[in-house]
């Protein structure tokens, strides 16, 4: 009788595991795709000296769009197309952490972020500092990037 109760504990914790798996990989899936980015707000200080975030300058352009694929977000600005390589991390059905990263000749950059989205809207928001934010907001002494997106 114990040995049954011990298959039965384990089996049910297998079968949560599973669900947990399928849960973020549900919710990672629902961020694929193309988004129409509606607006961009930045704000990093203002320095003379040439610093490594300038490979993620940033212009809001008409028609602009992220399409976010398993491995890449490529952002689209007219003829421009710029592929990030991508981390998401789901921690519930409509939001988790994110992270995107770009080399170019000077050096390697990662920004750490977190996203949500409810229905055909997307919330991404970067810490252009290192740190990962906590919420969907920018305060004045924080260097934080904001995207808002719906889908397409």
């Amino acid at each position: 009788m114990r040995l049954h109760l011990s298959m039965m504990s384990t089996l049910r914790l297998a079968m949560l595991g599973v669900m947990l798996i399928a849960h973020r990989v549900h919710a990672q899936q629902q961020v694929m795709g193309e988004w129409q980015i509606n607006f961009i707000d930045i704000q990093q200080r203002q320095t003379d000296a040439p610093t490594d975030v300038s490979v993620w300058t940033i212009t809001l352009t008409e028609n602009m769009t992220i399409t976010i694929r398993p491995d890449k977000a490529i952002i689209t600005s007219g003829s421009t197309r710029t592929a990030y390589d991508l981390v998401l991390q789901a921690k519930d059905n409509n939001s988790g952490d994110i992270t995107l990263s770009k080399s170019d000749a000077r050096a390697k950059v990662t920004l750490p972020g977190i996203y949500k989205f409810e229905g055909a809207k997307l919330a991404i928001c970067f810490g252009l500092n290192g740190d990962r934010p906590k919420t969907f907001e920018i305060k004045s002494n924080q260097e934080r990037a904001l995207i808002g997106a719906e889908k397409k």
